[in-house]
């Protein structure tokens, strides 16, 4: 995968392999693929040695944002977005982990 961020923006980065990740606000970050988008809840934190980490919720994994949220997502396709977003955010610098459940 190779990544570049956006002119515009440090929060927001795109892959070679037709995806987004942008991180919009504090408790929330936005993952594109094509025209369908999926939002996934965020949380600054601390892992157990006290470094930065981002938690992020597994509830948004679940639907794309509509007009695509009856559309079901597969277990692969999960774990595949999961593997994409976590490498976004290593990309941006930060670390992150599914373990925030909505």
């Amino acid at each position: 995968m190779k990544f570049e961020f956006f002119p515009d923006s440090l929060a927001r980065v795109r892959c070679d392999e037709g995806f987004e990740v942008l991180d919009v606000e504090r408790f929330e970050l936005i993952y594109r693929e094509g025209e369908r988008r999926m939002s996934i809840y965020r949380e600054d934190g601390r892992d157990l040695a006290g470094e930065y980490i981002i938690h992020l919720g597994t509830g948004g994994l679940k639907a794309w944002l509509p007009p695509f949220d009856s559309e079901v997502i597969s277990d692969a396709k999960r774990a595949e977005i999961r593997a994409r977003v976590t490498a976004a955010i290593e990309f941006m610098g930060s670390r992150c982990d599914f373990t925030l459940s909505e």
